[in-house]
């Protein structure tokens, strides 16, 4: 498993930090912001406003939920810069500047409630199977010093353009699988699955019988059962509560995707 350091852009200890290794409580979410080009002149839904005024949107309803950790899906360099921008820099970005993964697929995470400790990524047939960097980002809250890994993927659509892609979706499930399966085997830290899987119970099925990953709309006090191609799994030790999609004006005007999202409770790591 390769895995990116970036240590000039690695962030300070914290001396003062408890512990106690957990509980740690969050709130993530996964979007697909549809992007940039699709939306610019002579792309398949020009009608739409362009990315950069979706992007205000998506930013607005992120704070309003107070999501925590987001995983992007489509999210071009004029969306990413405008994310930062809305958002008052309040996030951090992997690859970001730390490279190691292709951008448009983004891991963003609140800078006062996790530190970045390394990055990854799984490489996974996109259309035609083209590969496709996917990122994975190790995260250590920095209250509890606790650290979850978090995926993000977006797996390739059969569209007019870009037809039969059932293979290169299953060969990029099973290359996701793995990866899931090496990180918990090999780290001991949980994992945390967010995407367009463009599958609906395929998807679940895929992942939950792959790995020991549940669907966070299987949680506790889930406020919404439907199926969609957009998913959050977790590992076992990965308590979710609470699920819901919203699928409300701002976010119809920002994307063709709802925005799911989840809080999330890891209970105190018992080894010392």
């Amino acid at each position: 498993m390769k895995v990116h350091h970036a240590a000039r852009h690695a962030a300070p200890v914290h001396h003062n930090a408890a512990k106690s290794k957990g509980p740690t409580d969050f709130k993530i979410g996964s979007f697909n912001v549809l992007g940039a080009s699709h939306t610019a002149p002579g792309g398949n839904k020009a009608s739409r406003p362009s990315g950069v005024e979706r992007m205000k949107l998506a930013a607005q309803v992120i704070q309003q939920h107070k999501l925590d950790v987001v995983g992007f899906q489509e999210f071009e360099k004029s969306q990413r810069q405008a994310f930062m921008h809305d958002t008052k820099h309040q996030f951090e970005l992997y690859p970001g500047t730390h490279g190691g993964a292709d951008p448009v697929n983004s891991i963003a995470w609140r800078k006062d409630k996790f530190d970045f400790v390394k990055g990854t990524h799984v490489t996974v047939p996109y259309f035609e199977g083209n590969k496709k960097q996917m990122p994975v980002v190790l995260l250590k809250d920095k209250e509890t010093g606790q650290k979850v890994w978090v995926m993000n993927v977006h797996n390739p659509a059969d569209t007019k353009k870009h037809p039969d892609n059932e293979r290169n979706r299953d060969i990029a499930t099973a290359k996701e699988i793995a990866f899931i399966k090496q990180l918990e085997k090999t780290t001991g830290h949980p994992v945390i699955l967010t995407g367009d899987m463009n599958e609906k119970a395929e998807a679940r099925q895929h992942i939950t019988q792959g790995t020991d990953m549940k669907a966070a709309m299987n949680g506790k006090n889930s406020h919404s059962k439907r199926v969609g191609i957009d998913w959050i799994f977790g590992s076992p030790s990965v308590h979710f509560d609470g699920y819901d999609r919203d699928a409300g004006k701002k976010v119809q005007r920002a994307s063709d995707h709802p925005l799911i999202y989840s809080n999330v409770h890891i209970p105190a790591d018992k080894k010392k």
